[in-house]
């Protein structure tokens, strides 16, 4: 890519100029669709155009075409045309500057780490032009690929630019960084921020206990806050009476210990949280959030945890290990009871077997109506009992799902393949669910074994009042279906369809 023009005189010999023509507005919509590249020249065509493409409100710095960032001298050439382009727009509004920026070296190239340090200070240049434009929505990333020197330059880390986080024009922020630093004075100000939207991905946090209290009490307005993978942030305990989304996303690499969220208007809450084995037995759980509507919780139960009251509960999908855990039956039970009001349920396999053991009595789930289990590896002998035991704390159960994945979680991979042929019908006959009479919506994979297949003929049996059965078999299964075929179906009103499945699967 040739560096960026300052701009170019019109065709002369061009009788027709219809983007020229537009009104400003809907030319900066048009504009707010293409990365910076191709505005550029757009701004080439006219004076006019020239004018669309240094006032336009919406920056897209993405999808630079190769050549332009191929060497270190090709992305000087190109940050020197960013740099004049914010030179020449002067401070003309930006309401959304969105950032993708990749420092891919080659081999040979020298001082890798002074053009990285050289890249990285030009980039937050950019960052500043757009405060001082009141930009109100910015998504930054950046990220260093090279082929030697990769974990010299990931050390070196940079100050992010405190001025972010305490503007007043911007509502959205979004930023992937692995070598920024937030400075612990970043977070020291007193400043009211007017941040409605905040997601972290990759960064450094110098203080943690400083963080917590700037978005307790400085983001007055906050409403989604995302934190993932921020190195150094060991506890998270957020007050917030403006939240109403809360997201934390931690593989067992890194040091999180403790997380507390407290909210009255927190209705979505995603945590995935892994550890190291074993179970640190001293991090904690705690959620204060009595309007929450969505919970997505992956990762592990723990020895200390507390989800309150969640009596507005819609919607819980989970997919949980329970190692390590003191007494999991009592943590199965306490946490089930929290869940009691959720009207829709999705979980796995994996933590059915490990959260519902046979034998094992759960909580009577009266509100819960729709239910999606996530199969693996197959309906096998280990998982049948767990989901008898699940069953029986769902009375009112109306729709139930059980689909085949193959993207197995790495903590639930095993080497062989469980048998998936122990029960018959007479088993599901002694448990005496009760929701079989309400079941109306039923979507089922057959598997490897009988035992989907006889599940399958066992509702089709007994459900009087299902209205809708879907079964998705492998070309391999075919018998299953001609035998569910020719089963008496007890309700009048029953429709059977059959799927056969040969592409890929979607995972949980």
């Amino acid at each position: 890519m040739e560096p960026l023009a300052e701009g170019a005189t019109a065709n002369l010999n061009v009788t027709l100029d219809r983007f020229s023509a537009l009104p400003r507005e809907v030319a900066h919509h048009i504009l707010s669709l293409l990365p910076i590249s191709d505005i550029t020249r757009v701004g080439k065509l006219s004076q006019k155009c020239r004018a669309f493409y240094l006032s336009t409100p919406t920056l897209n710095f993405t999808e630079f075409p190769s050549e332009s960032t191929r060497t270190f001298n090709s992305r000087l050439e190109l940050m020197a045309s960013l740099d004049k382009f914010f030179m020449h727009r002067h401070h003309n509004k930006v309401q959304s500057f969105s950032l993708d920026w990749v420092s891919e070296y080659e081999l040979g190239e020298t001082d890798i780490e002074n053009c990285c340090s050289v890249e990285k200070s030009r980039v937050l240049g950019w960052i500043e032009n757009a405060l001082t434009c009141n930009v109100e929505k910015l998504d930054f990333f950046f990220t260093t690929v090279m082929p030697t020197l990769e974990d010299i330059i990931s050390e070196t880390q940079i100050d992010f630019p405190s001025s972010v986080f305490v503007s007043g024009s911007l509502r959205s922020f979004s930023l992937d960084m692995k070598c920024a630093t937030l400075k612990a004075s970043t977070f020291s100000a007193s400043s009211i921020c007017n941040l409605v939207f905040l997601k972290l991905r990759s960064v450094t946090m110098e203080d943690d206990e400083g963080f917590c209290k700037w978005i307790c009490f400085c983001c007055r307005n906050i409403k989604e806050l995302r934190l993932e993978c921020v190195i150094g942030l060991r506890k998270i305990d957020i007050e917030s009476s403006s939240l109403e989304s809360f997201g934390v996303e931690y593989p067992s690499c890194y040091d999180l210990c403790h997380v507390k969220i407290s909210g009255e208007k927190v209705e979505d809450l995603h945590i995935n949280w892994n550890f190291n084995a074993p179970l640190p037995r001293t991090n904690s759980l705690e959620i204060f959030a009595p309007n929450l509507k969505r919970l997505n919780w992956v990762g592990y139960m723990m020895n200390h945890q507390n989800l309150g009251e969640l009596n507005c509960l819609e919607e819980v999908q989970i997919s949980l290990m329970a190692d390590g855990v003191d007494d999991p039956e009592s943590k199965t039970h306490e946490f089930l009871s929290s869940i009691r009001n959720a009207k829709t349920l999705r979980i796995d396999q994996g933590t059915t077997k490990n959260l519902f053991k046979d034998g094992y009595t759960p909580p009577i789930l009266h509100e819960l109506c729709c239910l999606n289990v996530t199969i693996w590896s197959g309906i096998d002998d280990k998982v049948v009992p767990a989901l008898a035991s699940l069953f029986k704390g769902l009375p009112n159960l109306t729709t139930l799902e059980l689909t085949v994945s193959d993207q197995l979680p790495f903590f639930f991979r095993t080497a062989n393949a469980a048998t998936s042929s122990g029960f018959d019908r007479r088993y599901w006959e002694r448990q005496h669910l009760e929701f079989v009479s309400q079941l109306k919506y039923v979507t089922i994979e057959l598997t490897n074994g009988s035992n989907g297949f006889v599940l399958a003929k066992y509702l089709l049996e007994r459900a009087q009042n299902l209205e809708e059965m879907l079964v998705i078999c492998l070309p391999n299964q075919w018998n299953f279906a001609r035998k569910l075929r020719s089963s008496r179906i007890i309700s009048s009103n029953a429709a059977v369809g059959y799927l056969e499945k040969s592409g890929g699967r979607t995972g949980f």
